[in-house]
């Protein structure tokens, strides 16, 4: 597998920015919106009252080529693309990346490692940034949720810091498993 894209978000953007590399830490990864061991509570914690200081579960969000060609193919678009959907890192070869379990290793080259979290549920709000780029489409918004449920990628938090470089190689371990996914 290979990292073929790495993207940062500013603070409030939905979007994501291409990088050539990105520097992950205990605490996320550096320049990132969703950067910090902790976070405030909002619409996806609903176990603890709004604005409550908790751990910060998704650091990091990860897609695959294979499965944002699949949303894009759903959606009739001619592409969809990990700006688009706000990710930080787009792997190629893993075809059903968004199925990885929680408790998945992400073992990148130099040496950083990744903790898988979960799936990343697709939101509206980037359905409505794709209707932005697509303004001739109809209802794109409501059509992504359902186009990319199951295919929007994982979140994952940084268990050991380095840099994560554009086409370098990671291997993929799952939980109780000491080997890698093929």
């Amino acid at each position: 597998m290979t990292v073929v894209g790495t993207y940062l978000g500013g603070e409030g953007a939905t979007r994501s920015e291409p990088r050539t590399w990105i520097s992950a830490t205990l605490d996320g990864l550096l320049l990132d919106r969703h950067f910090g061991r902790t976070k405030q509570t909002g619409v996806r914690e609903r176990f603890v009252q709004k604005g409550t200081d908790v751990l910060n579960l998704r650091q990091v969000s990860i897609v695959s080529e294979e499965e944002l060609a699949e949303i894009a193919g759903a959606l009739r678009l001619p592409d969809v693309t990990a700006e688009d959907l706000g990710a930080n890192i787009c792997l190629r070869g893993v075809a059903r990346l968004t199925q990885l379990p929680a408790g998945t290793l992400l073992l990148f080259e130099s040496g950083a490692v990744l903790f898988v979290t979960g799936e990343n549920k697709p939101c509206t709000g980037l359905g409505e940034e794709l209707q932005w780029r697509y303004l001739s489409r109809r209802r794109l918004a409501e059509k992504f949720v359902r186009a990319a449920l199951g295919k929007r990628g994982l979140v994952a938090i940084v268990v050991k810091p380095g840099l994560i470089k554009t086409g370098s190689a990671v291997e993929i371990r799952t939980p109780n498993s000491h080997h890698a996914v093929p």
